[in-house]
């Protein structure tokens, strides 16, 4: 079975909140996954806007080199070289639903973080800065992926990370009291 038939197979059980968690091959995802400890290089959350309109698409919501962005989660699936894996942390009801793709639509095009990533390595490799999610003043300006997952379940009032800050998220945080419910590829 080819990936995206595997991605058809999932598709009737995929909801928005749902987790896309990539492990990707190339030289920078391999060192995203060494400084993060994680077998995961990149996030993204499944919006389902059927939720709010009757359009049966399921699409990803993510940061990526332009900042945040939107796709469908079959063009992800077929140019993806690498494992993807979908995770539910929670369930969410249909209010939350529509409260989340809302959410997810103002930061749609803010630019992505790049100052956060060398923040991360920085603290990773030297030990320099310790983040407290209490100090930490909630952010928009920039994105990097498991920041804007983290930050948008927050905003619905669910903290995936709750020993850390947004900014200071890696992947596979946000899925540490989460289920995998798929493997795509």
């Amino acid at each position: 079975m080819n990936k995206l038939e595997k991605y058809f197979e999932a598709r009737p059980f995929i909801k928005t909140g749902d987790l896309l968690l990539y492990s990707g091959k190339s030289l920078i995802s391999e060192g995203i996954k060494l400084v993060t400890d994680s077998e995961y290089s990149h996030i993204e959350m499944v919006l389902d806007f059927k939720d709010v309109f009757v359009l049966d698409r399921k699409f990803t919501i993510g940061a990526l080199n332009r900042g945040i962005e939107i796709h469908s989660i079959s063009s992800r699936v077929k140019n993806y070289e690498g494992k993807i894996d979908v995770y539910r942390c929670t369930k969410i009801e249909k209010a939350e639903s529509i409260r989340l793709i809302r959410e997810a639509l103002k930061i749609l095009d803010t630019p992505y973080g790049y100052d956060n990533i060398k923040d991360i390595v920085v603290d990773k490799l030297f030990k320099k800065k310790k983040y407290n999610p209490d100090d930490s003043p909630e952010q928009t300006e920039k994105f990097i992926c498991s920041e804007a997952v983290s930050y948008l379940y927050r905003k619905i009032g669910i903290d995936l990370c709750p020993e850390k800050a947004d900014e200071a998220t890696y992947p596979g945080d946000c899925i540490k009291n989460c289920t995998k419910i798929f493997n795509i590829l």
